[in-house]
């Protein structure tokens, strides 16, 4: 084999890692830019809207789910993923759904005007989704450090 073609390879080999990577880390942010919208959907309108008992439980539950929904699209939907990266993924975005139904219908039901109920439900479940992106980005350091 010619040296030169094999450095040119490896040069576009080492190229396309980079691009991978770069695409990978973009999506960390994404998740965590995600897990705050839950957090502050939850946090800011679930005890004002359902303490009031304006039927705000409706509102509360799609706005929170709209990001929680963006997220499992976006984790299902990625073509460069870390190893194992999708079924975690899935399993830490379900945990986050459960997390949001338990915290809507208990607080509903009832803790309506107890903002520690409230405040400590929409940091777990925002949590759950931002740890998908600090996961990858970890996985992603991980793999080039080994790989580099």
């Amino acid at each position: 084999m010619d040296p030169a073609f094999a450095r040119e390879a490896l040069q576009t080999s080492d190229a396309a890692a980079a691009a991978a990577r770069r695409r990978g880390q973009g999506g960390a942010v994404v998740y965590l830019v995600l897990g705050l919208a839950v957090t502050l959907v939850v946090a800011l309108l679930g005890g004002p809207l359902l303490a009031g008992r304006g039927g705000g439980f409706v509102i509360v539950m799609l706005l929170a789910l709209v990001p929680l929904m963006t997220a499992t699209v976006y984790s299902a939907s990625r073509s460069a993923t870390p190893r194992h990266s999708r079924s975690a993924n899935a399993a830490l975005l379900g945990l986050a759904a459960v997390l949001l139904s338990v915290t809507l219908t208990v607080g509903d039901a009832i803790f309506p005007s107890s903002y520690a109920w409230w405040t400590g439900g929409a940091v777990l479940t925002g949590l759950a989704v931002a740890v998908c992106g600090a996961r990858e980005l970890s996985q992603w350091h991980a793999e080039s450090g080994a790989g580099g």
